[in-house]
Order: C-alpha cells, then sequence, then structure tokens
C-alpha cells in the first residue's frame, strides 16, 4: 500500500508557505481554509460524476485524483503516473491510471477550475466604473510545463518535450471562455492570430505584449471591441 497520501493541512492552518525544494517554481503561499472549503469531496466528486469522468464504483476516487494532480504537483516540476499512484489510498496500476486521462477527465478538471474561480476569485473582484461599459472583460495567458521526454514528439518543448496550456478568462463572469492545451514550442504570438474568433462586440481583450500583435488588433478592431 502506499506510504504517502495527500492531504490538506488542519483547519487551525489558515494560511501555509510550500516550499517547493529544488522545484522551478518559488514559494507558494495558500489561504487552506479558504481552498478546503472551496474543495470539499462531495464537490468534487459531484464534478465527477457531472462530467462522466466517475459513472459506478471505483478503484480511483476522484477527489484523491484531484488532489494528486494539483496540490501533489507541488512537489516537482512534472506530474508522473508513479507520482499519481503514491497518493491514491488503493493499489492501482499505472496503466489503469493512464485509461482515465481522456475526454471526462479534461472536463473534470476544467469544471474544477471554474469552480475555484466563481468560488474563491470573486471574494477579490475590482470594483472600477470605467469597466461597467464593457460586456465582458477577456485576460489571456499561457503556462508551459515539462513532461516525460518520450512525449517529444507529439509535444515537443525547448528543453524536451514540454506542454501549454492557453487560458482566456472572463473577469467579469469568472469563467473560462478557452482552455486549450498545445506543445510548449507554440509561440503566444502564433497562438494570438486566432484569439479575435473568440472575442465579441463590446467586450475588451487584455493580454500581454507577446499576445498585441498586428494581426490580432486589426481583427479585434474590426469586430468593435477593445484591447
Amino acid at each position: 500500500m502506499p506510504t504517502k497520501r495527500i492531504a490538506l493541512p488542519g483547519a487551525n492552518n489558515k494560511k501555509k508557505r510550500y516550499t517547493l525544494g529544488e522545484s522551478v517554481y518559488a514559494d507558494i503561499e495558500l489561504d487552506v481554509s479558504r481552498i478546503k472549503k472551496a474543495f470539499t469531496k462531495a464537490t468534487i466528486r459531484a464534478a465527477a460524476k457531472k462530467a462522466g469522468f466517475i459513472q459506478r464504483k471505483r478503484s480511483l476516487d476522484a477527489y484523491e485524483f484531484f488532489l494528486a494532480m494539483t496540490f501533489g504537483s507541488l512537489r516537482s516540476s512534472t506530474v508522473t503516473l508513479s507520482s499519481i499512484i503514491e497518493h491514491l489510498s488503493k493499489r492501482i496500476s499505472r496503466a489503469a491510471v493512464h485509461e482515465r486521462f481522456g475526454e471526462s477527465a479534461c472536463v473534470f478538471l476544467q469544471q474544477i477550475a471554474r469552480h475555484f474561480l466563481t468560488t474563491c476569485a470573486t471574494e477579490h473582484g475590482i470594483a472600477v466604473n470605467a469597466l461597467k461599459r464593457f460586456d465582458a472583460i477577456k485576460i489571456i495567458d499561457s503556462s508551459s510545463w515539462m513532461i516525460p521526454h518520450r512525449l517529444q514528439k507529439q509535444f515537443p518543448g525547448y528543453n524536451g518535450a514540454g506542454c501549454k496550456i492557453q487560458l482566456l478568462f472572463d473577469y467579469k463572469t469568472f469563467q473560462l471562455s478557452l482552455v486549450e492545451l498545445t506543445q510548449e514550442t507554440d509561440s503566444d504570438q502564433s497562438y494570438a492570430k486566432g484569439i479575435a474568433e473568440h472575442i465579441n462586440a463590446n467586450e475588451l481583450f487584455i493580454g500581454d505584449q507577446a499576445y498585441i500583435i498586428a494581426e490580432c488588433i486589426e481583427k479585434i478592431d474590426k469586430k468593435r471591441a477593445f484591447f
């Protein structure tokens, strides 16, 4: 049986600083009390059932899978089948876990992300009168990470194999308008060429300099939107 389990810290620890050892990431400070309220077992398992990730009683628990894919990844720069298995209470083969990575798993984790944004992020909303005139405020950014080297052919990266995820977030509704996985070598500048398809009239688009290219700006302007 596994010797390690992922568990959120106790309710008395409202905040805890996680030092990630030699990870490429900086220290992360988490408000544990708010996270525990947002990510209850009932909430996670209901989302898994709705997404079709869990259709009947299985050895793989949706809550444990969620923890392994999120908080478990704080301990290293990559998430592997072996690292996921370490955090499961029941013995499951790597092949069995691998089979669970499909469309339903993606939908499940996207639903959890939306749940977090609508329950936690809304508490820190910025009330600016100038933003009220826009129907939506869509903010885009990307994040990349390393994956096992044997996947380099499918997902080429700058140092072996790597994935990149593009997120378009509507600040007014706290919803993800777009979630797309690409290879790490796909530049934000190239991705920006098609972003206008997700921007409508009277919406405000915000992105860093990598996304603000002439082709993108022209398309957004033709839609009578703003940037």
